[in-house]
């Protein structure tokens, strides 16, 4: 355990969402049986805008389920961005397939269409397009890099997310969405598949309950598994899922007051706002330093004030489990020793990104931004914080994280 102050992520748990979870529980209807995870998996495919949901147990639940689904298997390839969290290419190999590892764009870093292209094999059977940090993926460029395969989108960095007024995660056959404690919304744990594709939705509710038959209980023809939600879960998923829209709002303010007070330091390289018809979330705030060895360092002092930074993803070209995979990914490495996520939690203050930015000034060797030129200076005392203009319930203002006192916070996903 490391002591902080400023978590890299904090969620906002609200006083509705702990009376929903309340209000399950006493029910009686605590397990995946529960009214409440049907209606949170109807309830949020509607909301992104998919014909149905399937709920699991977490967002690496979600994408093995949707591998397995797709009858991904022995002698299959599917093409996945070496920049990304571990999950997509070990859910791969758990079907007994090969991930083969495409570079992603320096621009927004997300799998590019032209990186797509030159690993696309006779096996290759799918495509995970990553929707990394927030920003979300080409995935028509995708489809069209590699014809017939199958797109199969991993939204868990990117709840809310849109390009050309679609939602991520409706333009693939499948997409799998995670509901982690650091994620947009939280159910602590838990995940989610959408899909229009009947067939797919059925096979998924048929392999998250054990294969069990649907006619003959306790008959299972095949090895499934158990990746259901509880009906806790769900009713804490269904009250965030109310909540969305103003969490997202929330983090583009924290991101204009971030790139505010770094737009003086020319040796950063800011988060990518995206474009107006493919526009970041922002889930996490993120920089690009010089090198790692300033990136390091930074970390090492921001640390030393209690403010948790985590690094960008290990390419997964270079990890133990995937070694003899020959990838020739050069923006996937320089992104990967150069990146840095901030704090970016919903309830993060401005002075708290004061005191982020400040410190990280002063890790350049720089003196600390005058507080005159603040974009929120002139106005009034209610409007300060965000967490001061925001309509939220009294829990959620109670919530906010502070400096006064340290906590003991693991490492977060």
């Amino acid at each position: 355990m490391i002591k902080r102050e400023i978590p890299v992520y904090s969620p906002w748990i609200s006083e509705e969402d702990v009376e929903e979870v309340r209000r399950a529980t006493l029910s009686g209807w605590v397990s995946s049986s529960s009214p409440d995870v049907l209606s949170f998996e109807e309830e949020f495919a509607a909301s992104i805008g998919s014909g149905r949901g399937i709920s699991c147990s977490s967002g690496t639940a979600a994408l093995h389920l949707s591998l397995r689904a797709a009858g991904i298997g022995p002698g299959d390839e599917v093409i996945v961005p070496d920049l990304t969290f571990i999950a997509p290419a070990s859910m791969v190999v758990a079907c007994g397939a090969t991930p083969v590892f495409a570079d992603v764009s320096d621009e927004d870093w997300n799998v590019t269409p032209e990186s797509v292209s030159k690993c696309v094999t006779p096996r290759t059977r799918a495509v995970m397009a990553v929707h990394l940090y927030g920003n979300p993926a080409d995935c028509e460029g995708l489809a069209e890099a590699a014809p017939g395969a199958m797109i199969i989108e991993d939204v868990a960095q990117s709840c809310g997310a849109t390009r050309d007024d679609v939602n991520a995660g409706t333009f693939g056959s499948l997409g799998c969405f995670s509901f982690f404690g650091n994620k947009v919304i939280t159910t602590g744990e838990g995940g989610m598949v959408l899909t229009d594709d009947p067939d797919l939705a059925a096979r998924l509710h048929l392999l998250r309950g054990h294969a069990m038959s649907p006619d003959r209980r306790y008959f299972h023809a095949e090895l499934g598994f158990n990746y259901r939600m509880t009906g806790m879960q769900a009713a804490m998923g269904r009250s965030q899922l109310r909540r969305m829209d103003e969490i997202l709002s929330r983090k583009r303010k924290i991101a204009k007051l971030y790139a505010n007070r770094l737009a003086e330091l020319p040796e950063l390289r800011l988060h990518p706002p995206g474009t107006a018809s493919a526009p970041s979330i922002f889930w996490m705030y993120s920089i690009l330093t010089p090198s790692r060895k300033v990136r390091d360092e930074m970390m090492r002092k921001l640390g030393m004030k209690g403010i948790d930074t985590r690094p960008f993803f290990f390419p997964m070209s270079s990890l133990p489990p995937f070694a003899g995979h020959p990838t020739h990914t050069p923006v996937s490495r320089e992104l990967s020793e150069r990146g840095l996520n901030l704090p970016s939690g919903p309830l993060l203050t401005e002075s708290e990104i004061d005191f982020v930015t400040d410190a990280i000034r002063e890790a350049l060797g720089r003196s600390k931004r005058s507080k005159v030129t603040s974009i929120t200076a002139s106005v009034t005392a209610r409007t300060r914080t965000l967490e001061a203009a925001a309509t939220g319930s009294k829990r959620a203002r109670a919530n906010l994280p502070t400096r006064k006192g340290r906590v003991e916070l693991p490492f977060q996903i």
